[in-house]
């Protein structure tokens, strides 16, 4: 990609594995801000992986069931009061996010830390963390494959059925292989879950969902 100087994504937080995988094949640095439609840009990750949020735009608040401070390391909920909207303030603004907090960076910047995107609450608060974390297995696997794997992988989706289990779908550029297959089998036996619960298939195009 000669002229690629950086990048900048936007939407959904990336996760280390995607971020490192995407700075790896482009070999450029990836610029990532957190911020919300209603609000604008909170905060901007620095190069240490901190989320600084910007005190003369907003005052950010992560806050645990109690409505207190969390401490660090405590995963929260995002509550943002906007400084700069003199048309339609928001006052204590219930986000839905959820981040871990953090109280200092090592980069030197003085700005306030917010610390790791976790991601939306309704969203998660309804599956089952044993398997979100067997999914994060998977996930965290696929994105650091060996690198005998890594070229064949195009896109992956985990889907979790709801009576038969796991469904991982994979496309690839040529033909799943049983040593592929083997190293994801390998992975799941560290989920807790039974081997026979995950099913693999190789399909030719995953859909994008949109969301409404």
């Amino acid at each position: 990609w000669p002229g690629l100087l950086q990048v900048q994504s936007v939407g959904s937080p990336l996760s280390d594995g995607v971020r490192d995988r995407i700075e790896r094949l482009l070999k450029v640095r990836i610029y990532e801000n957190y911020g919300l439609s209603e609000v604008g840009i909170v905060a901007s990750r620095c190069p240490y992986g901190q989320y600084h949020w910007h005190p003369e735009h907003c005052y950010v608040e992560v806050l645990n069931n109690d409505d207190e401070l969390c401490a660090s390391g405590e995963i929260g909920r995002v509550v943002i009061t906007v400084l700069s909207n003199l048309v339609m303030p928001l006052i204590r603004y219930e986000t839905d996010d959820r981040v871990l907090a953090e109280d200092s960076c090592d980069c030197g910047m003085t700005l306030p830390v917010l610390g790791k995107i976790i991601g939306r609450h309704s969203a998660l608060e309804q599956i089952d963390p044993k398997a979100l974390e067997a999914a994060n297995i998977l996930r965290r696997a696929l994105e650091k494959l060996p690198l005998k794997f890594e070229k064949s992988l195009l896109q992956y989706q985990i889907h979790q059925h709801m009576e038969s289990g796991f469904e991982l779908r994979l496309v690839l550029t040529n033909t799943l292989t049983t040593d592929f297959e083997g190293y994801i089998q390998s992975v799941w036996s560290c989920s807790g879950f039974d081997q026979d619960v995950l099913k693999i298939s190789q399909v030719e195009d995953i859909p994008r969902v949109v969301n409404h």
